[in-house]
C-alpha cells in the first residue's frame, strides 16, 4: 500500500506534517531524476479531472493547471531559449482550456509542455 501524501520520509528520516510524524518505507534512499519528477508531474496534472477552488468559486481543470503551471516555471524559476514563444503559446491555451469545457489540448501539446518542464530543470 502506497503511503498518503501527508506521509513522507526524506533520506530515511521522519518528516512531521499536520502534527503527526510519520515513516514511509518506501522513501528511503530512492533517487529520481529531477526531470523525471518533472514529466510525471506534469503528465499527472494533464491527466487529473481538476479541482475546485472554494475561494475563489472555479473550478480549474487538470490541463489547465499543467499549462498555467509550466508557464509560472518557465517565469519564475528557469529560462530556456523560447520561453517567451512558449509563456504566451501556454498561456492562451491555459485560457482557451478555461473557457471552453469541451476544448482538450492535442496530444503533441501535452508532450511539448512535457518537454519544456523538463527542459526547465
Amino acid at each position: 500500500e502506497l503511503p498518503s501524501l501527508s506521509e513522507s520520509t526524506v533520506g530515511g528520516q521522519d518528516q512531521k506534517v499536520d502534527d503527526k510524524t510519520t515513516q514511509s518505507p518506501l522513501a528511503e534512499s530512492i533517487c529520481v531524476p529531477s526531470a523525471i519528477v518533472v514529466a510525471v508531474c506534469i503528465a499527472l496534472l494533464f491527466s487529473g479531472k481538476g479541482t475546485f477552488s472554494p475561494e475563489l468559486q472555479l473550478f480549474t481543470r487538470g490541463c489547465t493547471s499543467a499549462l498555467k503551471r509550466t508557464a509560472i516555471i518557465l517565469i519564475e524559476d528557469s529560462w530556456v531559449s523560447e520561453a517567451s514563444e512558449a509563456v504566451l503559446s501556454l498561456t492562451a491555451l491555459a485560457w482557451a482550456s478555461q473557457r471552453m469545457p469541451s476544448y482538450e489540448p492535442p496530444l503533441c501539446v501535452v508532450l511539448d509542455t512535457i518537454r519544456l518542464a523538463v527542459r526547465s530543470c
